[in-house]
């Protein structure tokens, strides 16, 4: 699902209430302290995400993934 919008925040809990999916997942790569550590779109996205959410910051992946990644 591809949608346009000025606040992808209240985009992706819009989208994410109307099609109710098992599990949103959504990616950042926010850096420093605070909000801006998850992301501005995550931290819209957070407290306001009607189901189930999965949040994967840069931090999870390892620093060299290796060959084939």
């Amino acid at each position: 699902l591809l949608t346009l919008a000025d606040d992808p925040a209240a985009e992706i809990v819009k989208v994410a209430g109307l099609i109710r999916p098992w599990l949103t997942a959504l990616s950042t790569h926010g850096a420093g302290e605070g909000r801006s550590a998850r992301g501005s779109v995550a931290a819209g996205v957070i407290p306001a995400c009607p189901g189930p959410l999965l949040v994967v910051g840069r931090q999870a992946l390892p620093i060299d993934p290796g060959p084939g990644c």
